[in-house]
């Protein structure tokens, strides 16, 4: 049985201004190049995602920088620490740092994975992303002054940057039940190169708490300074328990009888049916998933 785990993300962040302070904001939503920004600066409040036990999930690591925020480069080391029953079952089979050709250049200079997966009680071991711009532009809303609207992993509805994807699996024996994560500052800490000496370090906020974006202690510029609130939830059940209760009856096996579709169909319902029943995670509820139900119904 594992440790409870931590993940490292190592990325850079760029800031030339003024002397005032500005912030950028890191969290983790279930929103991915695709769909863009789903909960995080939304809603004001961090996911919950659920995962089977013996099942794969997926967070996305996004940022949001202040609208006024002008950039060189930031560099911020992350755990993402992980507590909580079924702590000891979560693990991660991925962590990619997100690396489009953007239409102005990379947005990273260059990535490297130094520790590895589930290495010295961390999910993802020294992950590190570093962007230097050659020229100093102001910037178009993103990360870098390289990033415009018009580029992938840019959601134009809150700003926001997508850095990265964690997958996350449970052992086929998980302990059920809720599994917090939380941002933590790594050893390489949070630090800004700026243009003028007098301006304050950038700040930097992790996930939400009360709808606003949580600073972490010490501003995120101290080893092991982390958000209080959950910045994530990984709520891990038994395949086929629809209402989350901890056992599969005849509740559940109406739930799945009202979302059974055949395979490549969607099912009929158009919520609430992935996420419990769909045992091979192919996308559809069918006679596959049905003999797994089957094995869990009690």
């Amino acid at each position: 049985m594992r440790a409870p785990y931590k993940a490292i993300a190592l990325f850079c962040l760029c800031l030339f201004a003024p002397p005032s302070a500005h912030a950028v904001t890191l969290f983790l939503d279930k929103g991915d190049l695709s769909s863009g920004v789903m909960d995080g600066p939304v809603t004001g409040e961090n996911p919950l995602v659920t995962v089977n036990a013996g099942g794969l999930t997926e967070l996305h690591l996004w940022a949001i920088p202040d609208v006024d925020a002008n950039k060189t480069v930031v560099s911020v080391g992350l755990h993402v620490v992980a507590s909580g029953p079924g702590a000891n079952d979560l693990s991660a089979l991925q962590f990619e740092i997100d690396n489009p050709l953007l239409t102005s250049g990379q947005r990273w200079s260059g990535t490297a994975l130094t520790g590895g997966l589930n290495v010295d009680g961390k999910l993802v071991s020294d992950l590190r992303a570093v962007y230097i711009p050659l020229t100093l532009p102001a910037p178009a809303g993103g990360l870098s002054s390289a990033t415009a609207a018009s580029d992938p992993g840019f959601d134009s509805n809150s700003g926001a940057i997508h850095l990265g994807k964690l997958v996350l699996s449970a052992n086929p024996g998980a302990t059920l039940g809720p599994v917090e994560l939380r941002l933590v500052v790594s050893p390489l800490l949070v630090t800004s190169l700026q243009s003028s000496g007098a301006a304050p370090a950038e700040l930097v906020f992790f996930g939400y708490a009360a709808s606003s974006p949580e600073l972490a202690a010490f501003g995120g510029t101290k080893n092991d300074s982390s958000s209080v609130t959950a910045d994530a939830t990984v709520n891990i059940r038994r395949l086929g328990d629809s209402d989350g209760d901890g056992d599969v009856d005849l509740i559940d096996y109406a739930a799945f009888a009202n979302c059974m579709n055949g395979p490549d169909q969607p099912p009929l319902q158009p919520t609430g049916c992935l996420e419990p029943f769909d045992a091979d995670q192919d996308s559809d509820v069918d006679l596959s998933d049905a003999e797994a139900f089957s094995r869990e119904f009690q």
